[in-house]
Order: C-alpha cells, then sequence, then structure tokens
C-alpha cells in the first residue's frame, strides 16, 4: 500500500527536486522470515512505471530501454544536457511491528565518456537512517580516453543503528562540464537482456519485530501501577 504525503512534495521542492512521493510505505505482509527485500530487475524497467512509483523524490533522470540494434539494455539515465541529477528511495517501516536491523544493499554504476572526452560527472551513492546524515557506498567518475566505459557494483552489508523506522538510499550526479550530462553516458543500474544481469538493485533488510506503541502503554502502565503497590506496602 502507497500514499501519498504533501511534506514530501514540499521537501522536494525546497530542495530543487521534480518530484516526490511517499515513498516505500512497509507493512508487516511485507516482511517474510524476518526480511524485507526489495530488487528492481530488468523486467521492472521496461519502461519507467516501477521506478517512478517507488522512488520517493527525482529528478532530471528516468529509466531508459535501448533499442535492440543497441543491445536492448535497460538503466536509470541522467538526462541530457543537465547538470545535476539524481533520486532517493525511502523504505519506510513506521506502520510495521518490525524495525530494521541490518541492510544488505547491491547496486552497480556505469560511466561513459563520449566522443570527444569531455564528460566530466561524478555519481555519488549513500544511505542514511534520519534523511540527514548520509554514509557513501561508491563514488564513479566519467572515464577518460582511451578507456570508453566503466562500470562498477558496489554494496553496502551494514549493521542499522537505533531500531529506525526509516531508511534513505540516495544517488546523486553532478556534471562539471560546459555541455551537461551526455546522452545516456551516466547510468544506474544497468541490465542487459534478456533476463538481466545478476548485479541488479538489491536491498536486503533484517529486522526484529517491536513491540506495538499500545503495547508499550500497558507495559509501562503496569510497570507504574507494581511501583505503587511496593512503595504502599513499605
Amino acid at each position: 500500500m502507497r500514499t501519498r504525503g504533501r511534506w514530501a512534495f514540499l521537501l522536494a521542492l525546497a530542495l530543487g527536486w521534480s518530484r516526490a512521493d511517499a515513498g516505500l510505505i512497509i507493512t508487516d505482509a511485507d516482511i517474510t522470515a524476518g526480511h524485507y527485500v526489495y530488487d528492481l530487475t530488468f523486467a521492472e524497467m521496461a519502461d519507467g512505471a516501477v521506478f517512478d512509483a517507488d522512488v520517493w523524490i527525482q529528478s532530471n533522470l528516468g529509466v531508459y530501454a535501448e533499442p535492440t540494434s543497441w543491445g536492448g539494455a535497460r538503466y536509470v539515465r541522467a538526462e541530457t544536457g543537465c547538470f545535476t541529477a539524481g533520486f532517493t528511495y525511502l523504505f519506510d517501516f513506521s506502520n510495521t511491528t518490525y524495525r530494521p536491523v541490518h541492510m544488505d544493499l547491491r547496486e552497480s554504476l556505469s560511466m561513459f565518456n563520449n566522443q570527444d572526452s569531455n564528460e566530466d560527472t561524478v555519481i555519488t551513492t549513500a544511505w542514511s537512517t534520519d534523511g540527514t546524515n548520509y554514509n557513501t557506498i561508491e563514488v564513479l567518475e566519467s572515464p577518460q580516453r582511451p578507456t570508453v566505459g566503466i562500470s562498477q557494483t558496489g554494496s553496502a552489508n551494514t549493521a542499522l543503528p537505533d531500531l529506525p523506522a526509516i531508511v534513505y538510499y540516495r544517488v546523486t550526479m553532478v556534471n562539471s562540464d560546459a555541455n551537461g550530462f551526455s546522452f545516456v553516458q551516466n547510468q544506474w543500474n544497468r541490465q542487459g537482456p534478456p533476463s538481466g544481469n545478476a548485479d541488479h538493485f538489491r536491498v536486503d533488510f533484517t529486522t526484529t519485530q517491536v513491540p506495538e506503541p499500545t503495547t508499550l502503554s500497558l507495559i509501562a502502565f503496569g510497570g507504574l501501577v507494581l511501583l505503587r503497590r511496593r512503595r504502599h506496602k513499605a
């Protein structure tokens, strides 16, 4: 179940992002054997519908499906001529009785350079539990010819502190040359046909069950009653 949040739109506007959504609202039914797993596969990038529906905020990018004459790969790419692009996934566990304690994340970046070798872009990926302080996963810069293209798979296998209700995953692309991003030179989650690659974007959260707020209130109330009884007997 996914709902839109007005606060997300306002925040996106303040940050200069072109659209915002409420993120991935996770329910107890989405968690199996203590795990919540999210994938973005080759099949799910036939168009931009799944990506657009799932990301929290995004700007100046989108899913691109190459023609079969090029090889038929699919990926998220920065829009030609822009100088900044990016997106953020928001994984929201606040409506569940679970909280993530560990994250196992896999991602892939691919970067190329144009014939003039003047592409100058940096892609940075990171994660956060508060939306402010981010932990870098990987940084990749445009290759310089004679190197035409490079691909890199990154990962984050880490414990998550303090039982967070929300986890963020962010990708930013920044171009520093005079022309902005060149056509399909900067790519995230590049997958090839017919079934995609083994390094498609995937995040696996290990969770632990926590008491519901009403249960916590009853426990606290029971402890207070017990404490009063003890004091009365004393």
